[in-house]
C-alpha cells in the first residue's frame, strides 16, 4: 500500500536526523571505541533506520542498513572487537544511506555497486566470526568441561511470535525479525497459520501468519525482546525460558522438531514442556516468561506511541513558518499604525491597551522568529567528518574544536555558509596545518588545530576559523600573483591587500593540482557567497603562527527593533542592538572637526556625519545628535539631525536595483505610509576603517 507523501517526507527529515547522529556519535566513538553507550546508541539509531526504511517503502535502505546492523549487535555483545576497519566502513555506509533516502530508481541504480561492496566487507566480517564460533564449539564437543561451561552459559528459550493482521500496513519486513532473532544464537523456526478466512475474503494486505520458535543463546531476555521493539505494540509476543542449557546438542530435541514442523502440528505451551522433558531428563526445567498482548481472546495489547517515545519537539516546516512570520509583520505595521492614533488622540484607557498590545506584538514576533534561528552545531558534524576524512588523507593530525556552537542564524544564511565554511576548513587542512615531521621540526605538537568560535557582536554574527599552522606567505602570495597576471610586477601593495588577492577568481599557491586544491577556484567563491547575504570575510596571517579568517554575518531577521532618526527630511533607522549611547554636539564644531574626531567618555572615536555620507545640500540644525555604534568592541558615531524614538521595524528587500547601494540593507512600512531605510552599519564602517580607533 502506498502510504501519502507527506508521511515519506516526515520520515526522511527524522531519518537525516537520524543519520546525522549516527555519524557524530561515530566521530566520538572513533576516541573511544569501548564507550558501550555509544554502541548501543548506533545500534539503536541503525535499527530505527531499518525499521523506519521498510515501514515507509525505502526497502534498498532497510536492506541495506540490516548488514550493518548485525556487525553491531555482535559488537555490543562483546562477540567481536570494535575495529578502525568497522568504524571506517560505518562512515562510508552513512553517506550511502544518505544516498538511498531517495525514490529515483536511476539514482538508487548507481549506489548498488557501492551498497555491495560495503555489505561484502560486512559480511566478512560476520562470516569471519561465524568461523571463529564452529571452531570453538569443535573444541567445546572435545573437551567434556568446556561443554558443560558453554551449556551453563547457554539458556533455551521457546518464543511464540503472532504480528497481528494489521502489521502489513505499516511496512514492516517480518522476516527481518525473524533474522535479526536468529543472529542471537542457534534457532529453529516453525511457521503456523491462524484463522484465514474462506478464500473469497482473504485481504492480500492482512497477515494470517505466526512463529513458534526455538532459540538457543546466551542473552537476555531483554535483548530478545528489543528485536521486536518496533512491532510489539501490535503483536502477541511470548517469550519462555524452557531450559538453562542449549537443547540443540540434544538429537532427540532436533529430532523432535523436524518431527512437528513436517506434520505442521499446533505448538503450545504445555507441549513444549513435554518436548523438554523428553529431550533433557536430568537438568531441571525453568519456565520465566515475559508475554505481550493476548492472542486466545482475539486482543491485543496496544501501547500508546508516547510511552515509548517522550518527545518535546515538534517538527515544522519553513512553509508554515514563512506565513506566521508574515502575519506578524502585518500585525507590527498595524501596531504601529495604532501607536500614532494613541499619540494624536488622547482617549482615556487607549494608550494603556496600545502598551499591552505592543509588549505581545514583541513577544509574539520573537517567538516565531526564533523558531527560523539554526545552532552553527548543526553544521558541526559535517565539520567534523571533513576533518577526519581529509586529514587521515593527507597524513596530518588536525583537532577540530569548536566554541559557541550553540550562535543561532536564520536558516536562509545557514544554507549559504555551508559551503564556505566547509571549504575554508578545508584550506586549513591542506595549505595550513603543516605534516607530523614538519611540526615537529618547527617544535610544535604533532596534532594541528582548527578553532570554530561563533559568538553575536550588536547586529551581527561573528565567525571565526583559526589554524595553528604555516601561515600565509605574502611574499609568495604576491609572486603568485603576478605569475597569473592578476596585478602588474611593479604594484605597491599593503600587506592586507596582498591578503586580499587571495580572494581573487583563479588565485592558487598551490603548485599541483588534486582532488583537494590546485584550481583556483574556491575563495573568490567563498567570498561570494558570503557577500550574497550582506557580510564581510577578513583573513589574517603570521607566517609559521597560523591564520585567522573572519566572517561577520547580519542577523537576518525581517523584524527588529530599530532607533528612528532623521536626517534632514528623510528617515532612518538604526539597528538598536549596535547603539551603545546617543549624545548632543554643536553642528559648528563638527564642521570644524578637521579629522572628523570627536570625544566620548575620555576617549577619541571617529564620527561620520550622514548629511555629507547622504549629499544632504541643506543647513544643519545648529544642535545635532551624536549615536556611538559599537562594532566588535569598537566605537565610532554617526552624526543625525534628531533621534525620533524606539521603533518595530519590518524589514523589507530593497530589490536589485538598490543592489548598488553603499549603506542601506532593507527598508520598512512606517505606521503612517512612509519609507524608512534601514542603515548598515557594517557598511559604513567598512567604507571608512582607516578612522576607527580601538577604544
Amino acid at each position: 500500500m502506498d502510504l501519502p507523501s507527506e508521511f515519506k517526507t516526515k520520515f526522511v527529515n527524522e531519518a537525516l536526523d537520524n543519520i546525522t547522529e549516527i555519524e557524530q556519535i561515530l566521530l566520538e566513538l572513533e576516541l573511544t571505541p569501548d564507550n558501550n553507550n555509544h554502541i548501543e546508541s548506533i545500534f539503536r539509531g541503525l535499527h530505527t533506520l531499518k525499521g523506519g526504511g521498510s515501514m515507509f517503502g525505502f526497502n534498498k535502505l532497510s536492506e541495506f542498513t540490516h548488514h550493518i546492523e548485525t556487525v553491531y549487535d555482535l559488537v555490543r555483545s562483546g562477540e567481536i572487537v570494535l575495529s578502525q576497519r568497522i568504524i571506517s566502513l560505518t562512515f562510508n555506509a552513512v553517506d550511502i544511506f544518505k544516498k538511498l533516502l531517495v525514490t529515483d530508481e536511476d539514482i538508487l541504480q548507481t549506489v548498488s555497486e557501492q551498497c555491495n561492496e560495503i555489505v561484502a566487507s560486512f559480511r566478512e566480517i560476520v562470516d569471519l566470526k561465524k568461523e571463529e564460533r564452529k571452531l570453538q564449539q569443535k573444541e567445546n564437543s572435545v573437551h567434556d568441561s568446556s561443554e558443560d561451561n558453554l551449556k551453563e552459559a547457554t539458556a533455551t528459550y521457546y518464543i511464540h511470535f503472532y504480528p497481528g493482521k494489521n502489521i502489513l500496513k505499516n511496512g514492516t519486513n517480518l522476516l527481518y525479525l525473524i533474522d535479526d532473532l536468529l543472529e542471537l544464537g542457534e534457532g529453529f523456526v516453525i511457521p503456523g497459520l491462524g484463522e484465514v478466512p474462506d478464500f473469497n475474503e482473504i485481504n492480500p494486505k492482512q497477515s494470517y501468519i505466526y512463529w513458534d520458535i526455538f532459540l538457543a543463546t546466551n542473552k537476555e531476555v531483554s535483548e530478545i525482546s528489543d528485536v521486536f521493539i518496533f512491532v510489539e505494540s501490535e503483536s502477541t509476543l511470548e517469550i519462555h525460558k524452557v531450559s538453562n542449557t542449549n537443547l540443540f546438542t540434544s538429537e532427540q530435541f532436533v529430532k523432535t522438531l523436524n518431527e512437528i514442523a513436517s506434520r505442521n502440528n499446533p505448538i503450545n505451551l504445555p507441549s513444549v514442556k513435554k518436548l523438554v522433558h523428553k529431550s533433557q531428563s536430568v537438568n531441571k526445567t525453568e519456565f520465566k516468561s515475559k508475554t505481550k498482548g493476548n492472542k486466545g481472546n482475539k486482543k491485543y495489547e496496544i501501547d500508546s506511541f508516547n510511552n515509548h517515545n517522550s518527545n518535546n519537539s515538534v517538527r515544522v516546516s519553513t512553509e508554515k513558518i514563512d506565513v506566521l512570520t508574515s502575519l506578524v509583520s502585518e500585525l507590527v505595521i498595524v501596531q504601529e499604525q495604532l501607536n500614532l492614533i494613541s499619540a494624536a488622540n488622547q482617549v482615556p484607557g487607549l494608550q494603556s491597551a496600545t502598551d499591552s498590545l505592543q509588549k505581545l506584538t514583541s513577544q509574539l514576533r520573537d517567538g516565531i522568529l526564533n523558531m527560523s534561528l539554526i545552532p552553527i552545531n548543526s553544521l558541526v558534524v559535517r565539520f567534523q567528518r571533513l576533518v577526519r576524512d581529509l586529514s587521515s588523507k593527507l597524513g596530518k593530525k588536525v583537532k577540530l574544536q569548536i566554541e559557541g556552537g550553540d550562535t543561532e542564524i536564520d536558516k536562509s544564511m545557514i544554507d549559504n555558509l555551508s559551503d564556505p565554511l566547509l571549504h575554508i576548513i578545508r584550506n586549513c587542512i591542506d595549505h595550513g596545518i603543516e605534516s607530523p615531521q614538519v611540526r615537529n621540526a618547527k617544535g610544535k605538537p604533532e596534532t594541528g588545530h582548527i578553532q570554530l568560535k561563533a559568538f553575536y557582536s550588536g547586529a551581527n554574527v561573528i565567525i571565526k576559523i583559526e589554524d595553528d599552522g604555516q601561515g600565509i606567505d605574502l611574499y609568495k602570495v604576491k609572486e603568485k600573483a603576478i605569475e597569473r597576471n592578476l596585478i602588474d610586477a611593479n604594484s605597491d601593495l599593503s600587506d592586507q591587500e596582498i591578503m586580499n588577492l587571495i580572494f581573487t577568481s583563479g588565485f592558487s599557491t598551490s603548485e599541483n593540482i588534486t582532488q583537494v586544491s590546485g584550481r583556483g577556484v574556491g575563495m573568490d567563491v567563498v567570498r561570494q557567497n558570503i557577500n550574497a547575504v550582506k557580510g564581510t570575510v577578513k583573513i589574517d596571517s603570521e607566517k609559521n603562527v597560523g591564520t585567522t579568517i573572519t566572517i561577520t554575518l547580519p542577523l537576518v531577521l525581517s523584524i527588529i527593533d530599530g532607533l528612528l532618526i532623521r536626517v534632514f527630511d528623510s528617515q532612518y533607522i538604526i539597528p538598536l542592538s549596535v547603539v551603545e549611547h546617543i549624545f548632543f554636539k554643536e553642528s559648528l564644531s563638527l564642521d570644524q572637526s578637521i579629522q572628523e574626531i570627536v570625544e566620548f567618555k575620555g576617549t577619541k572615536i571617529p564620527f561620520l556625519n550622514l548629511r555629507k555620507e547622504l549629499n544632504v545640500d541643506a543647513p544643519p540644525p545648529e544642535i545635532m545628535q551624536m549615536i556611538v555604534i559599537n562594532h566588535h568592541g569598537d566605537f565610532f558615531a554617526l552624526a543625525v539631525d534628531k533621534v525620533i524614538g524606539k521603533i518595530q521595524s519590518v524589514l523589507k528587500p530593497l530589490g536589485k536595483l538598490y543592489d548598488e547601494n553603499k549603506y542601506f540593507s532593507a527598508a520598512t512600512i512606517m505606521g503612517d505610509g512612509s519609507i524608512a531605510l534601514l542603515l548598515d552599519t557594517n557598511a559604513l564602517v567598512y567604507a571608512f576603517d582607516s578612522k576607527i580607533l580601538v577604544n
